[in-house]
């Protein structure tokens, strides 16, 4: 029931069969949360062109998917390609962190503007780079790796990997390396809580203990599928993930105990990516609907219930987001530009969707 991309096909498929009434129903949910899939264009919905009811949804979602653009470029790696996923700060120096899941390497953008590299993932065979995070304590930047079928170099037939990087936020070299093993198959993000415990988010929700080399599963109740986003509370206390299929959930790390956040009506955190507790609340990308919305979420003071969300940017088409980096009032956005028309011969056709330049996109939060 919490799925939207579900509700969309269940639309499509009654359309096709004749179930008008029906496709119409569901496609009324979506729009009053106002996502737009481009019903107007879809071949799908042929059945429903002359029907009034269409016609109006139709104007609704035009109406209320206006986009919102309130940030502004930052900068714009000038190659296609990179299919960049994660972004990091670290406030001392006033570097950006960029990954990339097609060649593994890191990337640093210092405040003038100067780009380099900086590290890269890779183990026994060829690895993407994905989440990253700026442990300041341990003047390391963690890095998530994972074989990864978007990575050049990727062997289909090879045994998958996924891990935890850690590299000196003062050279780039390598000071830990710690593998999941047989414990998960795919890690996706990850964050450090204040006693230094790494929170793991992909196949399984997993934990790297202080003063451990150690992976091993978080005891949650219930489990969490499809985790993406993790962000921790400062003190240690909770932790939210995003189940990208599902929503938000709150953990209290001390029970083990974890429930879904409840939403005001009309509202959805479906497809949430990058995650970050900000001010008693979160901060959000929201890139598995569409248009894509960052979003502010205000939490009740038991983190049980979510008081309000403010869309802060909507559907910009200059960038496709996937996570950010909070500088003060400012988040950094990473994410892609436009995908170019066709793909390069480097590039296999299935990532053309993917290839688009590299922006960071920076929004005000006040």
């Amino acid at each position: 029931p919490h799925s939207i991309a579900t509700r969309y096909y269940l639309a499509r498929g009654y359309a096709l069969t004749g179930r008008n009434d029906e496709a119409l129903e569901v496609l009324d949910y979506l729009v009053s949360h106002n996502i737009d899939y481009g019903y107007a264009g879809h071949r799908n919905f042929e059945s429903l062109r002359d029907d009034p009811r269409f016609t109006r949804l139709l104007e609704r979602i035009a109406q209320n998917t206006t986009p919102v653009a309130n940030g502004k470029l930052r900068y714009t790696i000038d190659q296609l390609g990179i299919i960049p996923e994660g972004i990091a700060l670290d406030a001392a120096t006033d570097r950006l962190f960029l990954s990339s899941m097609r060649t593994g390497d890191i990337y640093a953008l210092d405040a003038g503007n100067s780009l380099s590299l900086f590290a890269t993932v890779k183990d026994l065979q060829p690895m993407a780079a994905i989440g990253l995070f700026v442990d300041s304590e341990r003047q390391l930047l963690w890095a998530v790796g994972a074989t990864f079928e978007m990575t050049r170099g990727f062997d289909a037939e090879a045994e998958t990997q996924t891990g935890v990087f850690g590299f000196s936020l003062a050279d780039g070299s390598l000071q830990r390396k710690i593998l999941a093993g047989e414990v998960a198959t795919f890690f996706n993000d990850l964050t450090v809580a204040a006693d230094g415990s790494i929170y793991l988010s992909g196949s399984d929700l997993c934990v790297i203990r202080p003063q451990t080399d150690t992976i091993e599963k978080l005891p949650v109740n219930p489990r969490i599928s499809g985790s993406n986003g993790v962000t921790a509370t400062p003190d240690g206390k909770f932790l939210f993930v995003s189940s990208y299929p599902v929503g938000v959930h709150v953990i209290d790390l001390e029970t083990g105990n974890s429930r879904l956040l409840q939403l005001p009506d009309e509202s959805t955190l479906y497809g949430v990516d990058g995650m970050y507790f900000r001010d008693n609340g979160l901060l959000a990308v929201q890139n598995g609907i569409e248009p894509w919305r960052l979003l502010q979420i205000d939490l009740t003071d038991d983190f049980a219930t979510v008081a309000r969300i403010q869309v802060l940017e909507l559907g910009n088409p200059a960038v496709g987001p996937t996570t950010g980096a909070i500088d003060g009032d400012v988040i950094h956005l990473v994410g892609q530009g436009p995908a170019p028309a066709s793909a390069p011969g480097q590039f296999p056709e299935n990532l053309l969707e993917f290839l688009g330049k590299t922006v960071i996109y920076s929004v005000p939060l006040n």
